[in-house]
């Protein structure tokens, strides 16, 4: 009786190794590969916000809500000595706790800024044996695909430095080529490779995504609440109690200074023109008017708020004002000259766009108070 029951048990036990082993072997496959089927959500965001938005996609669900605290603006008058493209940006887009409230989608994020081990492949393999992809932390000196790949660093340390750090998913790996396959913003939705030691060496941290059981805003969502709540967002400033006010300093400094192009460039030659702080943060301030426009769109698809409807073509303008004047000022990079003439434009362009966000401002708080 005894034996009978210990060989049943050891049929079964032989029966569920057989199983999880064909599983694996479905998922991974004869040559030891796999790659997950996963999109890439670029549409002009930035590399976390390109992900995060893949992420939600990922999960079959409309990411557009991801876009509701996009609109903000800062800019520092002080520290004058300070490049005027450090002193400007917006703030936060809280995209992360917008991830968790309303699809209860979190983040655990492993520190492996000091781990040269292969356990960093390890976790990555186990992740995606789960199906889901991995967020990793690099360094640009260590991604393939990058410009700056295994290029002298401008700073001792390669791992640490914000201006040299991008986020990209893993969505795949292969053991026997020693390569995890990778889609990053700057890669057309395109496969690109890393290998093990690419990975190992340049990883600062991983980020396992874990998914609660919520799936977006809900058909009796309160769409008026959220835009509220987004507007007072707007206008809580870091420097002034005004955000419209902040931009027309601004304007009012690029009247009153003679701008250093050189100081500007924070050391960056022609080849990494894009990366020049003035450059970016003026086209990250006029990406959040569009995105910002889409979250309007998509309440008014999802939940008849079609008083929201003339705002979003409005947006969508001004976020195509502010793009104009990160191409005068690129034009301005590439000579190395900006004329007073030219920083005046700019400078009357940027306070005629205050006056034109301050209004969007109060008729979409009188639409939601």
């Amino acid at each position: 009786m005894i034996y009978g029951l210990v060989a049943t048990n050891s049929f079964m036990l032989f029966t569920f190794a057989i199983y999880i082993i064909t599983q694996m072997y479905k998922i991974i496959g004869a040559d030891n590969k796999m790659i997950l089927d996963f999109d890439l959500i670029e549409s002009e965001n930035s590399c976390s916000q390109s992900l995060y938005c893949s992420i939600v996609n990922w999960y079959k669900l409309d990411y557009k809500i991801l876009f509701l605290y996009t609109w903000s603006f800062w800019f520092n008058s002080e520290n004058s000595d300070i490049p005027i493209g450090l002193r400007i940006g917006r703030k936060n887009d809280k995209m992360k706790d917008i991830l968790n409230s309303f699809f209860s989608i979190q983040f655990q994020q492993i520190d492996t800024s000091q781990d040269f081990s292969n356990e960093i492949i390890e976790i990555i393999h186990n992740e995606l044996l789960k199906n889901k992809p991995v967020i990793v932390g690099t360094n640009l000196y260590w991604c393939p695909w990058s410009k700056k790949y295994k290029k002298e660093s401008r700073y001792p340390d390669k791992r640490i430095h914000p201006e040299d750090c991008d986020n990209i998913i893993i969505i795949g790996i292969d053991f026997d080529k020693k390569i995890v396959y990778c889609k990053e913003k700057n890669t057309d939705n395109k496969f690109v490779f890393a290998t093990f030691n690419d990975i190992i060496y340049g990883c600062k941290k991983l980020n396992l995504l874990e998914k609660g059981d919520k799936s977006g805003p809900r058909n009796n969502f309160d769409w008026k609440k959220s835009i509220k709540r987004s507007l007072e967002y707007t206008n809580q400033n870091i420097f002034t109690e005004n955000v419209f006010e902040n931009m027309k300093e601004l304007a009012l400094h690029l009247k009153n200074v003679d701008l250093d192009l050189n100081s500007e460039r924070n050391g960056l030659s022609d080849l990494y023109l894009a990366d020049i702080p003035l450059l970016d943060r003026i086209m990250n301030i006029g990406r959040a008017r569009k995105q910002f426009a889409k979250v309007l769109q998509y309440f008014v698809r999802n939940f008849d708020a079609n008083q929201l409807s003339p705002f979003i073509n409005d947006f969508y303008e001004i976020r195509n004002k502010w793009d104009n004047i990160k191409i005068i000022f690129l034009k301005g990079f590439k000579v190395n000259r900006l004329s007073r003439q030219t920083l005046d434009s700019i400078a009357d362009e940027i306070n005629n766009l205050s006056i034109l966000e301050e209004k969007a401002f109060y008729d979409l708080r009188n639409i939601v108070k």
